[in-house]
């Protein structure tokens, strides 16, 4: 019998056998210290290095995508999650496993949390010219649609 999971911890992954490993170690860390029940399920792009492999024996559960781009990663991953509740971030450190906790802790304040790189806290490292665009069309489409939120191109939900 399968237990019920409380939340599913999405990564997005192409070639990050550098840095797999040592995120999945940080999250399994913060969510075993949280009495949290929690699936890992990493979507993986078709890694030429040892993404995979990497994940899998860090004991998140990898499947590889059918479709490309990052809109058919992030489909498939949401159809594969079990969990009531469903967290994306990158590979690569740029945002921090330790920021879980926090929107964990506000999880039903919200349908949606989005971890913003452009609000007093957050941060952006990218070249200036890339900030700027960001910035804009992020700017841009938030009045657009009438969304209240600083960074829709976030990748941390």
């Amino acid at each position: 019998m399968n237990k019920k999971i409380d939340l599913t911890i999405l990564i997005l992954t192409k070639n990050e056998a550098g840095n797999i490993e040592a995120v999945i170690s940080s999250i399994n860390k913060l969510l075993e210290s949280l009495n949290i029940i929690y699936e890992i399920l990493v979507v993986d792009g078709h890694s030429k290095d040892n993404t995979q492999d990497k994940a899998a024996g860090a004991g998140a559960r990898v499947i590889e995508q059918k479709e490309p781009g990052f809109a058919n990663a992030l489909r498939e991953g949401l159809f594969e999650a079990r969990g009531d509740y469903i967290l994306t971030l990158d590979a690569d450190f740029s945002h921090h496993p330790l920021f879980i906790y926090k929107m964990w802790r506000v999880r039903d304040e919200a349908e949606v949390i989005v971890g913003s790189r452009y609000v007093t806290g957050g941060a952006a490292v990218m070249p200036l010219w890339r900030n700027f665009l960001s910035r804009t069309l992020n700017c841009f489409y938030a009045r657009g649609l009438s969304v209240p939120v600083k960074d829709l191109s976030s990748n941390y939900r």
